[in-house]
């Protein structure tokens, strides 16, 4: 049994510890993947937390939550400003010298160890290039990007002790170039994949699709003879604008959307176009079932897990490899097209739906590619990356 002296106390700050939001999700499945026998303590600095029983089962007598208070005005500039100063405090008066203090992104300034899920000097370029707005909103989101670039640039580059978890290799290239961060300071750390989650139901696809229809009533003008296309995510980003242009070129084609516009966006659907959508669900493997082709031409997406789900559940699938994280794992692979820009993309017609035989035999196939991408590998590379000098 390990003494005091050989743990670790770890810190981790971010806006949101809950399941259901992404980032959070996966910092929450590589936290718990971490050796619990050298954890001595772990603090949460967040403005909100899901119960430590439920989602830090192994370490939930270890959890200490610290909440920081919410203010309830303001855009998400003050909300964001309002954490790094609250951040600081927390870390210099309740928080052990020896901590390891852990942040997804800039969330806070005060942290050694940073788990990059996005990096937004990269992505304002095709923000503004993809997408126009009011002259009041512009100036928001100029002041804001500049706020985030501050930030990054303090974290990333002038605070050279900070080590990093990385999604993909292309991220891990421009934090080098654009940020100067060393090597040695860098680790390429793919997010893991629950294949326990997104596997075949026993039930019939019939069955499956009839459970969603109670559920989800607007699912009434799909019809499961015929091939459905599926989009997953927020809008604006992932490039559901592309979808929509491409599945013009479809004959008859049935789309279904599954997510919602990027916070304070609004998204028209074209009436010509027979769409489905649904805002929110927690029944996303069935939805994936339900389906034959998954088109993600997003614009730009560090990871892409949707990816990596879509591929272990036998879809078609349609992507980019420019600044997609998931698309390197998923290069050469039977009825997984990659093109170099989205907007290049052509859908070819399905004739009918997916086979079963056939979309569980491009299950196999392609989990010999991704079944080493686990949790508990991810879990392992971050060990390693607190471990760094």
């Amino acid at each position: 049994m390990n003494n005091s002296q050989d743990k670790v106390t770890l810190a981790l700050f971010a806006h949101e510890i809950v399941p259901e939001i992404g980032h959070s999700r996966a910092m929450i499945e590589t936290i718990n993947q971490l050796p619990a026998d050298k954890i001595e303590k772990l603090y949460i600095i967040s403005f909100e937390m899901t119960s430590a029983s439920k989602i830090f089962p192994k370490l939930a007598s270890k959890v200490e939550f610290i909440k920081v208070p919410k203010l309830y005005f303001g855009p998400f500039l003050v909300k964001m400003l309002y954490f790094f100063i609250a951040s600081w405090l927390v870390a210099k008066t309740r928080i052990p010298a020896k901590a390891k203090k852990i942040g997804i992104g800039i969330a806070s300034l005060t942290v050694d160890y940073v788990n990059i899920q996005f990096i937004h000097r990269e992505w304002e370029y095709f923000y503004f290039k993809n997408f126009s707005f009011p002259i009041h909103k512009y100036i928001y989101k100029k002041l804001l990007f500049f706020f985030f670039k501050l930030g990054e640039n303090y974290l990333y580059r002038f605070k050279d002790s900070t080590k990093f978890s990385v999604l993909s290799k292309f991220e891990t290239s421009y934090l080098e170039s654009t940020f100067k961060v060393p090597k040695h300071n860098l680790k390429l750390n793919y997010s893991g994949i629950n294949l326990d989650n997104f596997k075949f139901s026993n039930s019939s696809k019939d069955k499956i699709f009839m459970d969603l229809k109670e559920k989800y009533p607007q699912l009434e003008k799909i019809d499961i003879e015929r091939p459905i296309y599926l989009f997953v995510g927020a809008f604006e980003r992932k490039g559901l604008h592309l979808v929509i242009e491409k599945i013009q070129e479809v004959p008859n084609a049935q789309l279904l959307v599954v997510g919602s516009p990027e916070a304070g966006g609004n998204f028209h659907f074209p009436s010509s176009l027979n769409i489905t959508h649904i805002k929110f669900t927690k029944e996303i493997q069935s939805f994936y079932q339900i389906s034959d082709c998954f088109i993600f031409p997003t614009i730009y997406e560090p990871f892409g897990l949707v990816l990596a789900e879509a591929a272990c559940m036998g879809l078609k699938i349609y992507t980019t490899s420019y600044k997609v994280g998931a698309s390197e794992l998923l290069d050469n692979l039977d009825q997984v097209h990659i093109f170099d820009d989205p907007n290049d993309i052509v859908i070819e017609p399905l004739e009918e739906p997916l086979p079963y035989e056939e979309k569980l035999k491009l299950r196999e196939q392609r989990l010999e590619r991704l079944q080493s991408m686990t949790w508990k590998k991810t879990g392992e590379s971050f060990w390693e990356v607190l471990s760094l000098p």
